[in-house]
């Protein structure tokens, strides 16, 4: 989600790709996705906006060992 002009928008991303990268004790799960119509709190919904085809990206870097998060990073690009 995102907020422009004082409204929550939202753009859920299509799945483009899951995986796991293992580096010692940390595990590092990135999803990747491609967003496309956005849509706000009260479900009215826009297509071609400038946020289509976007690629947005999650990385979480868990410790294996205690299962804590230790850093996380959003990007959309």
């Amino acid at each position: 989600g995102f907020v422009a002009n004082s409204r929550n928008f939202f753009a859920s991303p299509d799945l483009a790709d899951f995986y796991v990268v293992s580096n010692g004790e940390y595990q590092t799960y990135v999803f990747v996705g491609q967003l496309d119509t956005v849509s706000d709190s009260l479900g009215n919904q826009w297509d071609n906006t400038r946020v289509d085809g976007s690629t947005f990206a999650l990385e979480l870097v868990v410790n294996d060992r205690t299962k804590e998060l230790v850093n996380s990073q959003i990007s959309v690009s």
